[in-house]
């Protein structure tokens, strides 16, 4: 993880004319993109991550990216992002995970809303997925989460057999692109579940994640 400079991945393209028609319907699903065996329940969690209408989502988050020259296309690549993000939770939820600078904001977004983002988290993920920000002041927590967010790109590569936007998600950010995370789930494994063992590592470290 580089520990200094800012090398921004995304160049936000400036009057892009949006596409015609639902952008959302065009947004990759990641129940179909999954590239390892998950089960029966895991795959209905992941299309009911896929089902969420993301378009107040998008809208929000490209208000407040709106200096960056943020468009729909972009948010198209950044909801697969983020659902990515929630398959990681409903996959691996043994252990903790770190989610992409340019992924944030949409996490954010959804967050906002919070009876909808309850529901989601109940329907889709299966526990509640708590949003940890991180004090870059604190060199101790900014280390854990770099580990972290290292962890959480390697399972994401797995996951979905590399295809993986580094736009969205950075290989060695700097520290200060390193963002929030969220806690491993308090609900037991199920049995034939487990396609990740828990990180004993990294849950030890897990009282750094608190703000």
């Amino acid at each position: 993880m580089k520990q200094t400079g800012f090398n921004p991945v995304l160049t936000w393209v400036n009057n892009v004319t949006p596409l015609p028609g639902n952008w959302q319907s065009r947004c990759k699903n990641v129940a179909d993109t999954v590239q390892i065996k998950v089960s029966d329940r895991q795959m209905g969690l992941l299309r009911r991550v896929d089902s969420e209408d993301y378009s107040r989502i998008a809208k929000k988050a490209e208000l407040d990216l709106r200096s960056q020259g943020v468009t729909p296309m972009e948010s198209e690549r950044a909801i697969y992002a983020l659902k990515q993000y929630y398959a990681v939770a409903v996959i691996n939820p043994q252990n903790m995970h770190a989610i992409g600078y340019m992924v944030d904001p949409y996490w954010h977004a959804h967050i906002l809303h919070t009876e909808r983002y309850e529901q989601f988290c109940r329907e889709a993920i299966g526990y509640f997925m708590h949003h940890r920000p991180l004090d870059h002041d604190e060199e101790q927590k900014v280390a854990a989460i770099c580990e972290l967010y290292d962890y959480t790109l390697d399972i994401l590569n797995v996951i979905f057999n590399g295809h993986v936007d580094q736009a969205f998600w950075e290989k060695d950010p700097p520290t200060n692109r390193v963002m929030c995370s969220h806690s491993e789930s308090p609900l037991l494994a199920i049995p034939g579940e487990e396609q990740f063992e828990p990180n004993l590592r990294l849950l030890a470290m897990r009282h750094l994640t608190f703000a």
